[in-house]
């Protein structure tokens, strides 16, 4: 267990690319539930991942992790004198924002560690680790492999995709402008003598 749970959670993590797959596998093996557990090691480095069972009633869009098995996963945790470093939980729709019930439940009972949020999105695999400190919620840095893991804006267009998305919004004005050009009524007739 932490060394010292007054102190402020990471302020970064460091995960393996092993543990990140072994995250990945535990959310495809239930796409449609959140799945729970704890990841441990020392420090930031994140080594070890403990898959606990879900036992909130409501699958699809909570979690509560088992009492039972979150007892023998501290007693090992404590046991291997690693850290408990981060929980984490999935979001089957993919979002990676903590819920205004993981901020009750992980605020008041982990205020120590970080919350890892993880999804799918267009099958890849997406993490995003939080704080909570009296209802003061930060996004934590993830690093896997070293190489810091961005997550702002998962789904960056390339320059080839920037530069279509701009060419057809020319485009579409321009036709626009054509079009309304010719809806116009004809100018009036302004040779004629006024009478």
């Amino acid at each position: 267990m932490p060394n010292n749970i007054d102190a402020p959670p990471p302020r970064a993590l460091y995960i393996s690319r092993e543990v990140a797959v072994q995250i990945a596998k535990q959310a495809d093996a239930h796409p449609n539930e959140e799945v729970c557990g704890l990841l441990a090691g020392n420090t930031q480095n994140i080594t070890q991942v403990f898959p606990i069972a879900n036992d909130a009633p409501v699958k699809s869009s909570s979690f509560q992790m088992n009492a039972a098995e979150l007892l023998r996963v501290l007693k090992q945790i404590d046991l291997s004198e690693n850290d408990i470093i981060a929980t984490y939980h999935s979001h089957p729709n993919g979002k990676l924002i903590v819920s205004k019930q993981d901020i009750t439940a992980l605020g008041q009972n982990w205020p120590h560690v970080c919350h890892v949020v993880v999804g799918r999105q267009a099958g890849a695999l997406l993490m995003k680790a939080w704080t909570i400190q009296n209802q003061d919620i930060s996004s934590v840095p993830i690093l896997v492999d070293k190489r810091k893991v961005r997550f702002d804006d998962p789904q960056r267009l390339s320059k080839a995709q920037q530069v279509a998305i701009i060419l057809a919004a020319v485009i579409t004005i321009m036709i626009l402008i054509a079009l309304a050009v010719t809806l116009l009524p004809p100018p009036p007739d302004l040779t004629n003598p006024f009478r």
